[in-house]
């Protein structure tokens, strides 16, 4: 079985919906039945995303308006 991923192990990301627009990495990947997830790392901090919830590019404007 082969699967792409859109991402790679070391990319930094941030969350669409962080309002500090803080830089994430990307320390593993999963394949799951619905597609691959990625755990993020904020500092100590790790969580789990679909690829749709972050991006490689920053967003300055949510972060300035909020």
């Amino acid at each position: 079985m082969m699967v792409e991923s859109k991402y790679n192990l070391g990319d930094i990301v941030y969350l669409k919906t962080d309002k500090e627009q803080s830089q994430r990495m990307i320390t593993s990947i999963a394949i799951r039945p619905m597609g691959c997830t990625y755990e993020l790392s904020l500092s100590t901090t790790v969580s789990w995303h679909y690829d749709f919830e972050f991006t490689l590019e920053e967003n300055f404007q949510f972060k300035t308006s909020n």
